[in-house]
C-alpha cells in the first residue's frame, strides 16, 4: 500500500486527523467500523460494528495524525 497520497492529502488539509475509508455494500457494514462525514468532509460518526448501519462507508484501518496534536493527547493520558 502506498501511503504517499494519504499523507499528502493529510498535510494539504491541515487536519489533526485523516482516516482512510472505503465504500462497501451496506449489508456488510455491520462487520466493520462504520464512518460518516458531513458536507465539509469532517468525520461525524464512527460506530464499531453497528447493528443497523446508516452508511456504506467503513474505516480502512489507516490513520494519519498531526504529530503535535497526537503528542498533546498522549501526554494528557499519561498516568490515567
Amino acid at each position: 500500500f502506498d501511503y504517499g497520497p494519504l499523507i499528502a492529502s493529510h498535510r494539504a488539509s491541515g487536519a489533526a486527523l485523516t482516516i482512510a475509508y472505503q465504500r462497501i455494500e451496506q449489508r456488510w457494514v455491520h462487520l466493520f467500523g462504520m464512518v460518516d462525514f458531513d458536507a465539509d468532509n469532517r468525520l461525524t460518526q464512527f460506530v464499531e460494528k453497528p447493528e443497523q448501519p446508516t452508511s456504506d462507508l467503513v474505516f480502512a484501518a489507516f490513520c494519519v495524525f498531526d504529530a503535535e496534536v497526537l503528542h498533546r493527547h498522549l501526554e494528557q493520558l499519561e498516568g490515567t
